[in-house]
C-alpha cells in the first residue's frame, strides 16, 4: 500500500516541479525578448507547432519501424539534454564557455548516471515549455493546447498510434516519457504531457503572475484527476485533455471571475 501511494505522489510532485521551474525560466526567458517566432500573437504559430508535432510523431513512427536499436535514440536525448541546459545555463551567465561547461556536465551525470534520467528530463522539459510559452502569447498558446489534447485522444483512443509510440520508445529506453518506478508500482508521464501545459502557463505569465498561477493549480487539478483514474484503470490514457481542461478552467476564473 505503501508504493501505491508513494507513485502517485512523486509523478505530481515531478509535474509540479516542471510547472513552476518552467515559470522561472520562462520569467528569465520573457525578460531577454527569447522567442522562436517573428509574432508571438499570431495564431498561426500554434497551427505550425501542431503541424510540426504531428509530423514528428509520424516520422519517429517510421524509424521505429526500420531502425531497432538503442544508440540513435540515446544520441538524440544526450543532444537535447545539452541544448536544453545552455538555455538554462544562459539565466545565470552570459559567458558560452561556462553554459558548454554545465551543459557538458549535465550530458555527462546522463551517462555515468543512468538513473538521473527522470530528473534531467523535468529540467528539459521545463526548458522546452519556457521557449515555447515565451515565443507565444496566451491566445496562440490556448489553440495550440487545445489541438493537441484533440489530438492525444485520436492517437490514444481511435488510430492507437500514441500507444505504439509510448511502447517502442520505452523499449528503446528512449527519453518520451518520466517513469517513476517504487517496487512493483510503477507510473509514466508523457514529456509532452509536462510541456504542453507549461507553455500554457508561461505564456500566460505575459497576462500577469496570477495568471500564471491559476493555469499550474488548474493544470495540477486536471492531474489529480488523471491519477485518480489511472489508479482505478490499468493503460494507457491520454493525459492531455484533463490537464489542459482544468488548467483553462484556471485561466478563464483569473480572467473573468470578479
Amino acid at each position: 500500500m505503501f508504493s501505491v501511494r508513494l507513485v502517485p505522489a512523486l509523478v505530481l510532485t515531478s509535474f509540479v516541479f516542471t510547472q513552476f521551474l518552467a515559470l522561472v525560466v520562462g520569467y528569465s526567458f520573457i525578460a531577454q525578448g527569447l522567442t522562436v517566432v517573428e509574432n508571438p500573437s499570431d495564431v498561426g504559430n500554434s497551427l505550425f507547432f501542431f503541424a510540426y508535432i504531428v509530423a514528428a510523431a509520424v516520422f519517429i513512427l517510421v524509424v521505429l519501424k526500420f531502425y531497432k536499436g538503442k544508440r540513435l535514440f540515446l544520441v538524440l536525448e544526450l543532444l537535447l539534454i545539452f541544448f536544453s541546459f545552455q538555455m538554462l545555463s544562459s539565466m545565470v551567465t552570459g559567458d558560452w564557455v561556462y553554459q558548454l561547461i554545465i551543459s557538458a556536465l549535465a550530458v555527462g551525470v546522463r551517462l555515468k548516471a543512468p538513473a538521473a534520467k527522470n530528473v534531467l528530463l523535468l529540467f528539459v522539459t521545463a526548458a522546452v515549455g519556457a521557449l515555447l510559452g515565451a515565443s507565444l502569447d496566451v491566445l496562440p498558446a490556448v489553440v495550440l493546447a487545445v489541438l493537441l489534447a484533440g489530438y492525444d485522444v485520436v492517437a490514444v483512443f481511435f488510430t492507437g498510434h500514441m500507444i505504439t509510440l509510448a511502447k517502442q520508445l520505452d523499449k528503446r529506453e528512449a527519453a518520451f516519457s518520466v517513469d517513476v518506478k517504487v517496487k512493483k508500482e510503477s507510473m509514466q508521464l508523457g514529456t509532452g504531457d509536462l510541456v504542453i501545459p507549461a507553455v500554457l502557463a508561461v505564456s500566460a505569465l505575459k497576462i500577469s503572475y496570477g495568471a500564471a498561477i491559476s493555469v499550474v493549480v488548474g493544470a495540477t487539478a486536471g492531474m489529480i484527476v488523471l491519477i485518480y483514474i489511472l489508479q482505478h484503470r490499468r493503460g494507457y490514457l491520454p493525459a492531455l485533455p484533463p490537464i489542459i481542461g482544468f488548467a483553462l478552467v484556471g485561466l478563464g476564473a483569473w480572467l473573468f471571475l470578479p
